[in-house]
């Protein structure tokens, strides 16, 4: 009888602990979220269109739209974005782009996570130069 009980408990201990392990030291993931939010400067406007998780990697997409005589083909659209992340700043690693038409750019930009980060956290993106102009483009949003 002690025996079994202390296999009993034993693997509750084992499950328990599995449990806790994939709660905590799991990778994040979250199905692509609409986001749909957007800010300007001067003739510029930038849209974060959605956002995604995947192995402790954010993946910000976001379209671009120029009104003005700046449409150039960019070597990068954003110029390195900042990214605070539940208050630890972060910046992309990855970024992809191309041009959808007159003006207009859509892309994606990758960042990792902090380590132990929450399922619910938030995020202020922000760069300071799009389509080599200078000015200042913030958008703030919770993941949930």
């Amino acid at each position: 009888m002690k025996r079994i009980l202390t296999m009993i408990i034993v693997s509750l201990c084992i499950i328990t602990g599995a449990a806790f392990a994939s709660a905590n030291g799991g990778t994040l993931q979250k199905e692509k979220t609409p986001l749909n939010q957007t800010t300007k400067a001067k003739d510029i406007t930038l849209t974060l269109d959605n956002y995604s998780i995947k192995n402790n990697d954010l993946m910000v997409e976001y379209t671009v739209q120029s009104e003005g005589k700046n449409d150039l083909e960019p070597r990068g659209l954003l110029e390195r974005p900042d990214v605070v992340i539940a208050g630890e700043l972060e910046h992309a690693y990855s970024q992809t782009h191309k041009k959808i038409g007159e003006g207009k750019y859509t892309g994606s930009a990758k960042i990792k996570l902090p380590e132990n980060i929450s399922n619910n956290f938030e995020v202020e993106f922000n760069t300071d130069a799009i389509l080599n102009q200078e000015g200042q483009w913030t958008v703030n949003f919770k993941v949930k």
